[in-house]
């Protein structure tokens, strides 16, 4: 590998970048100033450096990321380095390794991303359904019209206390898979999403392995898992899609902060509502 040992800033440019390596916020970026370096062939560090440099943004991937938004460009980063190694260089296997997991890992987060998309669309497809069903249900039985308001003022009562109620459900029933619908609770703040942690799965005493209560799928052993300040956790891309909607935690409604915006409307809606649509009884 053809190494430029650059000047004394464009060192310390590339220890800034393996630095930011270890936050989150700057992962994707310091992979991607990364990759323009090496293939620029301006990396201004040894060779030994610069294969430490890549190593980290690896193992950091690897321990810490199964999104195909963070694989991805860290898929571009080692396909960039593997190519400045000779075949014969000792560090092109450990290299091929790395390119070798970082395209299964894109290509199982693409394909378990687009199997969490298509299962949020036929849960919401049967939802509308079961919608049309129970509108045409209260409709026709006794109280008719009057049945369909009751329903809708329960809903709204719930809306407000954080517990949700599917559309179509009967009262103070939570249905069984989680509702991605934009009805209920608003969404998560963005910090609070971003700040959540990610845990090992460990397998139950008797060697089975957990199961992520939004999809109905269990976990890889050894895999990565989000977790809710309650403690309960998800795959990451389902509790991500989750919380674009939502701001509580599928299981028991433990809340995360909202962004103010969100908040704002919240109230508002709450304070333009008439005093008799307030309570059951009003």
């Amino acid at each position: 590998m053809t190494v430029t040992v650059g000047s004394a800033s464009a060192c310390d440019k590339w220890q800034e970048l393996t630095q930011k390596l270890n936050a989150k916020k700057t992962f994707i970026s310091a992979v991607k100033a990364l990759a323009e370096a090496v293939e620029r062939g301006d990396t201004a560090a040894s060779a030994d450096q610069v294969h430490a440099t890549i190593k980290r943004a690896f193992t950091v991937c690897q321990t810490r990321y199964i999104s195909s938004a963070y694989w991805s460009p860290n898929l571009d980063l080692l396909l960039s380095y593997q190519f400045t190694l000779p075949l014969d260089d000792p560090r092109r296997r450990e290299a091929d390794l790395w390119v070798e997991t970082a395209v299964r890992e894109v290509s199982e987060g693409q394909e378990r991303l687009q199997r969490k998309r298509d299962e949020m669309d036929r849960r919401e497809a049967q939802r509308q359904a079961g919608t049309q069903a129970g509108e045409e249900a209260t409709a026709d039985g006794p109280g008719g019209g009057a049945m369909t308001d009751l329903l809708d003022m329960l809903r709204q009562r719930m809306e407000q206390v954080g517990l949700g109620m599917h559309q179509g459900a009967a009262p103070f029933i939570v249905g069984d898979a989680p509702d991605f619908s934009d009805s209920g609770p608003p969404p998560a703040a963005r910090t609070a999403r971003a700040d959540l942690p990610m845990r090992k799965i460990q397998p139950f005493a008797d060697g089975s392995m957990p199961t992520c209560a939004i999809c109905h799928e269990e976990f890889v052993k050894g895999g990565k898992a989000k977790e809710m300040p309650c403690e309960h956790m998800f795959h990451y891309d389902c509790l991500l899609l989750w919380l674009e909607r939502h701001n509580t935690c599928p299981m028991c409604r433990h809340s995360l902060p909202i962004d103010r915006q969100d908040f704002d409307e919240v109230a508002k809606r709450v304070q333009q509502r008439h005093a008799s649509h307030s309570g059951l009884y009003a």
